[in-house]
């Protein structure tokens, strides 16, 4: 009986450890993108919330050094993510909306900051703080 190997996200078959680098940081987020919704339960399930729980750490610790307002920390994580403007149309609206927000012309609202929560996953406080820049 053969084990099957899972890409760690150190970058490394074996067990999910701390992520050390953006390239263990994106394989996370590739493997949890992957997993989908899982049954709860499950192995997977466990396995998104171990996932989850790294990348969160990862992201603290890498990646939000200060407490960029709600615009700056999204940039942060489109860039970290490889998130297009295209792919905050869901959560924020229409091509021009989006375009709006990250120019810092419209604010976010918080149907936005919802959507942006619960369908990236991300915490919902720096969301709501406010640009402190035009």
């Amino acid at each position: 009986m053969q084990k099957q190997k899972r890409v760690g996200t150190a970058g490394t078959a074996g067990t999910a450890g701390p992520i050390r680098s953006l390239r263990g940081y994106r394989a996370a987020l590739r493997e949890t993108a992957a997993l989908g919704e899982a049954a709860e339960g499950s192995h997977d399930a466990q396995r998104i919330r171990t996932l989850a729980r790294l990348v969160r750490r990862y992201e603290q610790q890498y990646l939000l050094f200060d407490d960029p307002d709600a615009v700056e920390f999204l940039r942060r994580v489109m860039k970290a993510r490889g998130l297009r403007r295209k792919d905050l149309e869901p959560c924020i609206g229409s091509r021009n909306r989006v375009a709006d927000v990250l120019a810092r012309k419209t604010a976010l609202t918080l149907g936005m900051v919802s959507r942006l929560s619960t369908e990236l996953g991300l915490p919902a406080q720096p969301l709501l703080r406010r640009s402190t820049r035009p």
